[in-house]
């Protein structure tokens, strides 16, 4: 008997397809879009198919950004192959390959090697039609400068250079918002660019960008620079306006994470926006006790009912701490201090989203800790108790040292039969491995654990913030690592991990890009 088979491949096509397009063409908020996005991902397999279909077909630049958007989210090695075959279709449009380099971009592509005259129709006039739809987006919808700036991180050096002299040979007043944000980067190349390029728009909003920049500007070069610029403008009879920024209250939800175990946290503000009918501006910071402030992402139109889920999802995934701006903002502070004490680059965004803290001091200070409870060493227990703590659940090292030695741990299991001999072994690979791992990275250990053991304090766990504190106050002392009690826990936890890992058949060593 015959039997119809049901080519589903076609199916999740082309209901990822009808979707991505349903989302690019009607009035869907970030939040709607994003959860759309959570919802086909869940599918499973063969999503990636309509969205590649979308990018095939697509002659508008928003219906290929979603549909790159939605394929950013995927992040599947499998759409590679596909991506270059369209790239170098013919039948394919201009803006559509303009969002495919965008995504090869994302997986580490050098895409100044690949771009050549022959992949573009005309790269002229794809420039030009993105910039007067750039214009126009900004102009009728101001809120959309924060998602324009999270694209503009996206792009390689030499393209965020060529995309400021784009918007600057405009000559139109309509980028002076932008403009005035990348005036604030923190790569001096562009900042520099964008200020030059304020001054050479003739127009009020112009003018008064500059004015400001030259109240907020701490460089000495870039403060000078702006200073030209104005008197340039002033000369040629301008006067200046003043754009208004949005006009911000209480706070609405206040939200830090704890951190997590590659020293990660969210902050999460929301407030609501004068005069816009009780919308909130919503705003997630990533920071890093590493790195300093890692990203940021928001929304200016987030209803109360759209800001309870995102805090039910946030709550349901981590520990956290509501409702203490003070602490919020302390804590991005103490980022940006370290952002900028490590010489490391700002997200493009941060310009926009951090008005989200409007009439609060938030310069760059590191943070200062609360005062523990002087305490003696405790029980080995103790120590193992902690990483049961739900504020800790995630705190284990994902590192091909760790891998090693659960290698190292299974061939002394196979090898030797002795209890005794078997511990004096592993005892020393975890010796070794602890000095390794650890020992290079002390500094950014103990403020991890400075930092949890202060978020525990405010979580109402005062003596399980003091054991934590102790631990740091150890290893700050010159406790070697492979003698921290609980360093050694962590390690060997970890281990245990990789060694569950190893004999399910995952190998994080083949895979580079986690350790990056």
């Amino acid at each position: 008997m015959h039997v119809d088979r049901v080519d589903y491949r076609l199916l999740v096509q082309n209901a990822i397809k009808n979707r991505l397009v349903e989302l690019a063409t009607g009035k869907y908020s970030p939040l709607e879009v994003d959860k759309s996005f959570e919802n086909m991902v869940a599918m499973g397999s063969h999503i990636e198919l309509g969205a590649l279909k979308v990018l095939e077909e697509a002659v508008e630049e928003r219906v290929a950004a979603v549909a790159a958007n939605f394929l950013l989210r995927v992040d599947s090695d499998l759409i590679i192959e596909p991506v270059l075959a369209l790239l170098h279709n013919s039948k394919v449009s201009d803006v559509s390959k303009g969002q495919l380099l965008r995504l090869l971009n994302q997986q580490g592509f050098e895409v100044s090697d690949i771009m050549s005259p022959s992949i573009f129709k005309d790269v002229t006039k794809l420039a030009s039609d993105s910039m007067v739809q750039l214009l126009q987006d900004l102009h009728e919808s101001p809120s959309i400068l924060g998602y324009i700036l999270e694209e503009f991180a996206e792009f390689p050096p030499e393209m965020q250079f060529g995309y400021v002299q784009d918007l600057i040979r405009t000559k139109d007043f309509r980028v002076v918002p932008l403009l005035e944000n990348l005036a604030r980067h923190n790569d001096e190349v562009i900042a520099s660019e964008a200020i030059r390029g304020l001054g050479s728009v003739p127009d009020p909003s112009s003018l008064g960008a500059l004015e400001g920049l030259v109240l907020r500007i701490v460089d000495p070069f870039l403060l000078k620079l702006a200073d030209r610029e104005a008197r340039r403008l002033r000369f040629k009879g301008i006067k200046p306006i003043t754009v208004p920024v949005a006009s911000l209250g209480d706070p609405y939800h206040v939200v830090v994470s704890g951190i997590d175990g590659k020293g990660c946290r969210i902050v999460w503000l929301a407030r609501f926006l004068k005069g816009s009918r009780g919308r909130l501006m919503a705003v997630s910071f990533l920071l890093s006790t590493q790195e300093g402030l890692k990203d940021c992402y928001g929304s200016t139109q987030l209803s109360r009912k759209e800001s309870q889920e995102l805090l039910k999802n946030l709550k349901s995934k981590y520990a956290t701490v509501d409702g203490d701006i003070t602490y919020a903002s302390e804590l991005v502070r103490d980022a940006l201090y370290t952002t900028r004490h490590g010489n490391l680059p700002l997200p493009p965004q941060w310009t926009y989203w951090q008005q989200v803290f409007s009439s609060m001091n938030i310069s760059p200070k590191p943070f200062v800790f609360m005062e523990g409870v002087e305490q003696e060493a405790f029980d080995g227990q103790s120590y193992k108790d902690l990483l049961g703590l739900e504020e800790l659940s995630e705190w284990y090292e994902e590192d091909s040292l760790v891998y090693d030695a659960a290698e190292e741990m299974l061939r002394i299991g196979k090898k030797f039969r002795s209890p005794r001999v078997k511990q004096k072994a592993a005892d020393d690979v975890v010796n070794r491995v602890a000095t390794e791992l650890f020992q290079p990275r002390l500094g950014e250990l103990i403020r991890r654990l400075d930092f949890t053991s202060e978020f525990l304090r405010r979580r109402g766990k005062t003596p399980d913030a003091d054991i934590l504190a102790t631990v740091a106050r150890a290893l700050r002392e010159g406790e070697p690592p492979q003698h921290n009690v609980f360093l050694r826990n962590l390690l060997t936890l970890s281990i245990g991990v990789a060694e569950h890992n190893l004999r399910a058949g995952f190998d994080v060593r083949n895979n580079v890009d986690m350790f990056e």
